[in-house]
């Protein structure tokens, strides 16, 4: 009989080295903008071996990582870029009732410019790095802190290393999927999926008990209109869409990710990127998660505010992903179309939800 350590090595050798399966996007939305530059990989998403296993019926595996993010116009990088805002060390977004405004030290904007120069595609991996340390120190912290790192972030910047401008295109996704790889080393693995890791910052790592949920395919039917755009099908159906309330936490926290890189390496972009988009959909998710579990599931509703850290763990994602949408309002190169989805998300009656959930017992 195979040992629970065996198997859990077992496992995450496959987790590890990224072992994927290729599953195909449906086409854009119509009257979809046309992208500034071809992703090098337009219409693909991939799924981690986990999520595909308990599909087989291991249901050992639920709550790994989802998909990779979907893919739309995206910026490319640009040597002459604009003067890019000055940071900003807090956030003008609402805070939490009686909680100070979150703030959190952004980059300087430190020059890259002798990486670009030097730029040598057998050495991407150290760039990447030395990139992440001066502009991101919180994605060089999860791709570091993830084992096999190198193995691992070659698959997610695959087909992009042979330029400096390919490499910073693939760093967002890189930040992205490892913080998910990173959360299932941390967590899954070693409580046997009893709980549930989240790098938030190279400095606070919650690990929080994974309480079952309904699935969040549940709340497909309130996106529609202007809110249904790439991500429902990606995240709210099929094998992803089965999955609950923490997978789901689990994306926010790294489209967060997203938008933080996104930021740190804004000065390198022209045209548009949906960085912006993702988040404040995965928001929006969140949103009409809360709303339908306390509506229509108040078992589960009940369970998850029980525990103070799930209820933690939601207010600080909120308000970080507030504070980096706020810092982030005026740079054109980080969104695409979140308008409607972003102004669903901000509705007096929808911030209440997350209000409601995260207020003390």
């Amino acid at each position: 009989m195979t040992s629970d350590s065996s198997l859990k090595q077992g496992v995450f050798a496959l987790a590890a080295v990224g072992l994927t399966i290729a599953l195909s996007l449906a086409p854009p939305p119509a009257g979809a903008a046309p992208p500034m530059q071809p992703d090098p990989d337009p219409e693909r998403t991939w799924l981690f071996v986990p999520l595909v296993a308990r599909n087989a019926g291991n249901s050992a595996f639920a709550p790994a990582p989802t998909s990779r993010p979907p893919t739309g116009p995206t910026a490319t990088p640009d040597r002459e870029p604009p003067p890019p805002p000055l940071p900003t060390a807090t956030s003008t977004a609402a805070a939490t009732p009686g909680k100070p405004p979150y703030s959190e030290a952004l980059t300087d904007l430190a020059s890259i410019d002798d990486l670009r120069d030097g730029y040598d595609a057998d050495r991407w991996y150290e760039t990447m790095l030395a990139v992440l340390e001066r502009r991101y120190a919180t994605g060089h912290f999860i791709v570091t802190a993830l084992d096999d790192s190198k193995t691992n972030a070659a698959i997610w910047t695959g087909g992009q290393r042979d330029s400096f401008d390919g490499l910073l295109r693939a760093l967002q996704v890189a930040v992205h999927e490892m913080d998910h790889q990173l959360g299932f080393q941390e967590g899954a693995l070693p409580t046997f999926f009893r709980e549930y890791y989240y790098a938030i910052r190279a400095d606070d790592t919650r690990l929080v008990p994974n309480i079952d949920t309904f699935p969040r395919s549940e709340i497909a039917p309130y996106i529609t209109g202007d809110l249904d755009n790439q991500y429902k099908d990606t995240y709210l159906t099929g094998q992803s869409g089965d999955q609950n309330f923490f997978t789901l936490l689990d994306e926010f926290n790294a489209y967060t990710h997203s938008m933080f890189t996104g930021y740190g390496i804004h000065d390198q972009l022209r045209g548009s990127t949906s960085y912006r988009d993702g988040l404040v959909t995965m928001m929006l998710y969140v949103e009409f998660f809360l709303r339908h579990a306390r509506e229509n599931h108040p078992d589960d509703y009940a369970a998850l505010r029980a525990e103070t850290d799930v209820r933690d763990l939601v207010d600080l994602l909120w308000q970080r992903a507030d504070f980096i949408l706020d810092v982030t309002a005026e740079i054109p190169a980080l969104s695409l179309r979140p308008e409607a989805v972003e102004a669903k998300m901000r509705e007096p009656e929808m911030r209440a939800e997350v209000d409601r959930f995260v207020a003390e017992r």
